[in-house]
């Protein structure tokens, strides 16, 4: 009995290749520009999806991450309900280029979403994805944001927290940093074998989050003194200033609508020998609910009960989002939940 092999797949040319990053690349820059997207904020893939008339629809795929279909008078995406919202924006981001690409349909894995390396239609989609959802001045002033403007090697917590500023997963952050040459590709292979576990990890000393999938944002010196960040639910949110151990200031609590507060401590810094050295206050809250949530902290003297300038004040303002759907449910977007239930 002679056992048929599948054919191999064909192995598309370097110029091919190129030709297809090039279409994705420019399709994204022709794509935010008619969108009027400034490269000042993190671009809103879904309400742009709904913009366009598409049906958008969480549900759990299994393999899949996403797919695209286009019909003769309607198109659709379906994401996969189960993933982190970053890798949910990311899918999206993908799905949203076959449509604009003028794709037919895509059925997408993790393969065709990081390394699709044999088909030019998903090459394309790819270039599309990172260059749409990460343009060079997004990921500019994001860095600015941060602090991070100098540096070119950076720490796997500092790429975690641009991918945060930038609302895409952390291992598509590093893949546009290494396209962009904001870090050398050898870099790039030593932080794709840092897992995103291990970052939130250490950034919470060692506390597990109570939802794997959400995310720590921290904030931390030198920091600006007003920040804005885009949080989902369960997400935390935490802060580590200096503090003095003199004098009498220290960090405390002006105001917070964070409903969850889950840390408040002090660290030491150093060897701990040098009397009068500074210390780290750790402050950490949990976003519960969706809405705007505001944390003012100062650094002054408890006793003084606020009649004198604190020393040092820091705002934090932060929009949650509910995340999503859970593993197991399917749903259309907001939207198109009642578009559906007006028409019905």
């Amino acid at each position: 009995m002679v056992q048929v092999l599948p054919p191999m797949p064909a192995v598309i040319s370097w110029q091919a290749r190129q030709a297809a990053l090039r279409e994705g690349s420019l399709a994204a820059l022709r794509e935010g520009t008619r969108l009027g997207l400034g490269g000042d904020q993190r671009v809103d893939i879904f309400s742009i999806i709904e913009a366009q008339r598409i049906w958008l629809m969480f549900q759990p795929l299994q393999r899949l991450y996403g797919f695209f279909a286009r019909g003769d008078d309607a198109s659709g995406i379906v994401i996969h309900s189960g993933h982190p919202s970053s890798l949910q924006r990311y899918t999206a981001a993908h799905e949203y280029g076959h449509f604009v690409l003028g794709h037919r349909s895509a059925l997408d894995s993790a393969q065709e979403l990081y390394d699709p390396r044999e088909d030019g239609q998903e090459i394309a989609a790819q270039a599309f994805a990172a260059d749409f959802l990460m343009p060079l001045p997004l990921v500019n002033r994001c860095m600015a944001r941060l602090g991070l403007t100098e540096r070119r090697d950076l720490t796997a917590s500092e790429v975690y927290q641009l991918s945060l500023e930038l609302g895409v997963s952390y291992r598509a952050a590093v893949t546009q940093l290494v396209a962009l040459k904001r870090t050398r590709r050898e870099h790039g292979d030593k932080l794709r074998k840092v897992e995103p576990q291990t970052i939130k990890l250490e950034l919470t000393d060692g506390q597990p989050l109570s939802n794997p999938w959400a995310d720590v944002w921290m904030i931390e010196q030198p920091a600006v003194e007003r920040r804005k960040i885009e949080m989902s639910s369960d997400d935390e949110l935490h802060i580590r200033l200096s503090e003095p151990t003199t004098a009498g200031y220290r960090w405390g609590v002006v105001h917070s609508d964070m409903a969850d507060a889950i840390m408040d401590k002090t660290v030491a810094t150093g060897d701990g020998q040098e009397y009068g050295a500074p210390c780290l206050r750790h402050l950490a809250w949990r976003a519960v609910e969706a809405g705007t949530r505001e944390v003012h902290l100062a650094l002054a003297r408890p006793w003084e009960d606020g009649q004198s300038a604190p020393l040092q004040e820091v705002r934090i303002s932060a929009h949650v989002s509910n995340r999503g759907y859970e593993p197991g449910h399917t749903a259309a977007s907001e939207r198109q939940r009642n578009l559906i239930l007006a028409a019905a």
